[in-house]
């Protein structure tokens, strides 16, 4: 029986097909061989991917020009506003994208049958489990932290100014903009830097003398997209913006603030998209070989400490073989509601060795 076509016995009875809207990837190779199956919604990841980084490129090439010639006007240092508003910007979208359109989805549309298709698995949402009697007390919580980590950046900013001598380390003139192919291959970079990093932290931070860092990212089982930035605040600042700023620190004057814009955006797209619950068929991110999805990172966030540390590329899980339990989970069943295994339990002590 094909993989695309397996059916699994619920304890219902139903059963549920999953073709063209969930493929099963038994294994490392068979995800990338699912990822580029001829389909319209491949065209559709592409065709994203390509909009997104022309339009980053015209939007940049639009609006930079006019703040440079505003502050010359108003004899503002460029760099002394840079940062604050390549980040205001890209935070303006996660609050958008993430509370804004998933928090739509969530409520309003999880009964449609488009995302009951792509919806990863049937567990009840976290403000369904809350025994609080108000169930959005779980994004209230996800929001205040988020607003709270936000708010730490605020002072950084004259910090940086005073430890390397001006307030933005990347070029912010109107002259040098960033073409098309030159804010692709540094974000690549960025990209490919973030990955190396950001394993490893977040690996290093499932270890028993670390967890407590980030036990919190780790208290919504059943995700959402906002949990992509529900961190404790050293934790936000190991993973988030260690590894989000490493590629972009190496590239320094080379990197333009418009590109710089364009990774955070793009970076914070990642992490909104893989916590999303769902498996949406218009991620670009899906275009690119060798990307996680939501459903590889889902695993790692209902089964903790069993592998799948990856968050852009699953190549490092694979070298490591961090994700064997997952393909061999998928292989013995799956998906998540029919798995006989059980959610990771911090005080089973066979569990428990798998932090050491």
């Amino acid at each position: 029986m094909s993989t695309a076509t397996k059916t699994v016995e619920k304890s219902t009875n139903e059963k549920v097909i999953w073709g063209s809207d969930l493929h099963l990837h038994t294994s490392f190779w068979q995800q990338e061989v699912n990822r580029y199956r001829p389909s319209v919604w491949l065209l559709v990841k592409f065709a994203v991917l390509y909009t997104y980084f022309k339009g980053m490129t015209d939007l940049g090439g639009a609006y930079w020009p006019r703040i440079v010639q505003y502050c010359n006007e108003k004899n503002i240092d460029p760099a002394d506003i840079a940062l604050p508003g390549a980040m205001g910007l890209a935070f303006t979208f996660f609050a958008i994208y993430g509370y804004g359109f998933f928090g739509f989805i969530n409520y309003y549309c999880d009964d449609w049958d488009f995302f009951k298709r792509i919806r990863i698995h049937k567990g009840d949402w976290a403000w369904v489990t809350d025994p609080r009697e108000d169930g959005s007390g779980v994004y209230s919580d996800m929001f205040k932290a988020w607003l709270f980590n936000n708010s730490l950046y605020i002072p950084t900013f004259p910090l940086v100014k005073y430890v390397i001598g001006t307030s933005c380390p990347f070029r912010t003139d109107a002259d040098s903009l960033p073409g098309y192919f030159e804010l692709i291959w540094q974000v690549a970079f960025s990209v490919v830097c973030f990955d190396v990093v950001f394993y490893h932290i977040h690996r290093m931070l499932h270890h028993k003398d670390f967890y407590w860092i980030h036990r919190k990212h780790h208290s919504v089982t059943v995700v959402v997209g906002p949990v992509g930035a529900f961190y404790h605040p050293i934790d936000e600042w190991l993973e988030a913006i260690t590894a989000s700023l490493f590629g972009p620190l190496l590239l320094w004057d080379k990197m333009h603030i418009v590109s710089f814009q364009a990774w955070f955006v793009f970076a914070i797209w990642a992490a909104l998209e893989i916590h999303c619950g769902y498996e949406l068929p218009w991620n670009m991110y899906q275009a690119l070989p060798f990307s996680v999805d939501a459903r590889y990172h889902d695993f790692h966030h209902r089964y903790h400490h069993r592998g799948n540390y990856a968050a852009v590329f699953t190549i490092w899980d694979y070298i490591y073989g961090t994700n064997k339990e997952y393909y061999e989970w998928v292989r013995n069943g799956g998906p998540f509601e029919d798995f006989t295994d059980v959610p990771f339990d911090e005080n089973n002590k066979v569990q428990q060795k798998k932090l050491n």
